[in-house]
């Protein structure tokens, strides 16, 4: 449905971007999830936001990619994006599950 959008000149939104991101993660598509961030990145028209963050850095977590998820996160941070609290107990479970407390 992405790919049909772009072939009608239907610009994706963060909606889109966000919704898409969601369902890859839940299906452990990491790789997808990945390009599909870099591409809503290289859009210019197109600015992440704390829930397609989120939604990008759960998915890492449930890919077992907590080393890609904290780097999402730093990046978060670096672009002033304020976590929210779903981002900070996705950190917090991928944490968890690998029993790194510190």
């Amino acid at each position: 449905i992405f790919r049909e959008m772009k072939d009608l000149g239907i610009p994706p939104d963060i909606i889109t971007y966000t919704s898409l991101l969601s369902v890859l993660g839940r299906s452990n598509q990491p790789e997808l999830l990945l390009r599909v961030f870099r591409m809503m990145l290289s859009d210019g028209n197109i600015t992440p936001d704390a829930i397609s963050f989120s939604a990008l850095i759960d998915g890492l977590v449930r890919s077992n990619r907590l080393g890609e998820a904290l780097g999402g996160f730093a990046e978060m941070q670096r672009l002033n994006i304020t976590p929210n609290a779903f981002t900070y107990s996705s950190i917090i479970s991928g944490l968890a599950e690998r029993k790194e407390w510190q």
